[in-house]
């Protein structure tokens, strides 16, 4: 009897691989020591897009989400980070000009830059922020199993 193999959104596959990547932090001190701020922030943010991603996929397991458009306060996950830290929460993902959603949209398409003292206050938030969501992550096997009940459905 062949078990149909359980297949995710290879996009799903390749969000795991990247948050495994121990060698990110090492890439930040690198940027930083060269005053590369803006650039290292952008590796904190791809670290917390990837996990929001993961964690929508998850919820849904439908199409691997490809933009934020499902960001709400009131997403549990969100909403109990919200409530942990509010001020983190809207320094990193408040829909207005100083949060490090849009300045993240500045940096990569008008090529801004950051001061040390903006990166220092990004980073303490996003990390913060980062280690609040990836609590609810799952692993890897976890949305194989989900999957699987799914398609039993």
């Amino acid at each position: 009897m062949n078990k149909e193999q359980t297949k995710l959104a290879d996009k799903a596959y390749k969000a795991f691989k990247a948050l495994n990547d121990q060698y990110y932090k090492q890439r930040i001190q690198a940027l930083v020591s060269v005053n590369e701020y803006g650039f290292a922030i952008l590796i904190l943010w791809s670290r917390i897009e990837i996990t929001l991603k993961l964690l929508r996929y998850y919820e849904k397991m439908e199409e691997y989400p490809d933009k934020l458009d499902f960001i709400n306060r009131n997403w549990r996950v969100l909403s109990n980070t919200y409530h942990s830290n509010p001020s983190y929460y809207n320094l990193i993902i408040q829909n207005n000009q100083k949060s490090l959603w849009k300045t993240r949209d500045r940096i990569a398409h008008a090529a801004i830059t950051i001061t040390k003292e903006e990166y220092g206050n990004y980073k303490l938030a996003a990390d913060y922020f980062l280690s609040s969501i990836s609590q609810h992550l799952q692993p890897l096997n976890d949305y194989k199993a989900k999957m699987n009940r799914k398609r039993k459905k």
